[in-house]
């Protein structure tokens, strides 16, 4: 199914997603950063989960301590030679950061003394450029967000539980909060606290949007009792059980939501889910319904070939992939269906021909397979057997899997003029050579 690039909503409704502006690769990736910074991610216990070595962290107490810049441990840099004039400046900057939680602005200081001379000038000019930046900051975001301060100290707070549940010496003797499930969601607190739909709706969001698709659809299940007209969160409830595997439960909730209001990704998610569950025919169809609405849709055009060569009718499957070939030229992900579609059909030259053009680009398993089935059907064994190891030999596939496949295709492979005889010969031998 892997033909076409994955569009930028990654399968999700692009109804539900927000626009992105252009940006280059390294742009996106620190933007990313800094978006899961502003949201409250812990984006560095695996920096500092090295840094927990100091006597400082044998003392049970220090693990939940909050930092404060007259605090004893400043006195480890206060006599460094770089660091000392300094002190002051950067244990104010790390005492008013609220990316780093307390135990890791400990650790931070802990390890400066055991920098390089460079490296401790240079982060000396780091953390004045972020104290300066942070005043400057301070009074606006107070002005704008009252609840910014008791937002930060719940992180920071957060962050130094999960440490010590995680990393500290006395981890072992206590239950790991963070082992199970945390469905706060579920909890009377939350009731209590968080109490209306509003925080629940958002909450539930916030999981869809992280792809905590389990979490989100126990919210987005109680939300859709209190609005059973609401087409959107049907699709999201589908989506929710299409990603957990669940397809027929997903199909049940798209079929909500496309009574509701008919859209092609939905039509094209109830065919997806109706092709998992083997039902092709039905498949088809729906993929038939999305193309009639959205005709230019090549990622439908691919899925409708798909269906068609489900139900063997590979002459139908040929004309929409040459639809996908004729629109995306350079795409050599097409070629695998269409030079198979040709060897189904008999027309071995042509198959061949599309199976070299493949190989110009990156083979899987199966392609090698089909290769070899191809190379068995003009009578080159020898040629057939290099193919089947190649798939084999590939990594993809297990020896047991390569078997399940060669059985499965055996019925082509005598519809196609290959003698019974030598089927069972053929793979002893490969079974033997592979050891």
């Amino acid at each position: 199914d892997n033909i076409l690039p994955k569009d930028k909503y990654g399968e999700k409704n692009p109804d539900w997603s927000d626009m992105f502006s252009d940006s280059e690769e390294i742009f996106k990736t620190m933007e990313e950063l800094t978006n899961l910074q502003m949201e409250g991610a812990d984006v560095y216990m695996s920096a500092f989960a090295n840094l927990k070595h100091f006597d400082f962290f044998k003392d049970f107490h220090n693990w939940f301590i909050p930092f404060y810049p007259d605090h004893d441990v400043i006195n480890e840099i206060f006599h460094d030679e770089i660091l000392g004039p300094g002190t002051n400046e950067l244990a104010e900057a790390l005492y008013k950061t609220p990316f780093i939680c307390n135990s890791d602005k400990y650790s931070l200081l802990l390890n400066l003394k055991y920098l390089p001379s460079s490296q401790k000038t240079m982060m000396l000019k780091v953390f004045r450029m972020e104290l300066d930046g942070l005043q400057q900051l301070e009074g606006e975001e107070v002005a704008t967000d009252p609840y910014k301060t008791f937002r930060i100290n719940v992180t920071q707070y957060l962050q130094d539980i999960y440490r010590f549940f995680k990393l500290s010496p006395y981890r072992k003797e206590f239950e790991d909060l963070f082992s199970g499930k945390l469905d706060i969601y579920n909890s009377e607190f939350f009731r209590i606290a968080c109490n209306g739909p509003e925080v629940e709706a958002g909450l539930a969001e916030y999981f869809f949007s992280k792809n905590y698709y389990s979490d989100a659809l126990d919210i987005f299940l109680r939300l859709a009792k209190e609005k059973p007209d609401d087409s959107q969160m049907y699709e999201k409830i589908g989506f929710c059980h299409q990603q957990e595997e669940d397809y027929e439960e997903a199909l049940r909730y798209y079929r909500r939501a496309e009574l509701i209001e008919r859209k092609v990704w939905t039509l094209k998610k109830i065919g997806l889910c109706l092709r998992r569950l083997g039902k092709k025919d039905e498949a088809l169809d729906y993929y038939l319904q999305a193309g009639t609405m959205d005709p230019d849709d090549m990622h439908t055009a691919i899925m409708t070939g798909h269906c068609y060569l489900d139900i063997r009718d590979y002459e139908t499957a040929l004309k929409y992939y040459f639809r996908v070939e004729y629109t995306d030229p350079g795409n050599l992900k097409i070629l695998r269906p269409i030079a198979f579609c040709f060897f189904a059909l008999g027309r071995f030259g042509d198959s061949e021909k599309y199976y070299e053009r493949l190989f110009l680009g990156k083979l899987n398993a199966h392609d090698y397979i089909n290769k070899g089935h191809l190379s068995l059907c003009l009578g080159r064994k020898k040629e057939a057997i290099d193919f089947y190891l190649l798939g084999i030999n590939s990594g993809e596939i297990s020896k047991e899997e390569f078997q399940t496949i060669f059985e499965e295709d055996q019925p082509l492979l005598l519809s196609l003029g290959v003698n019974r005889e030598d089927l069972p010969i053929l793979l002893d031998y490969l079974l033997f050579s592979i050891g």
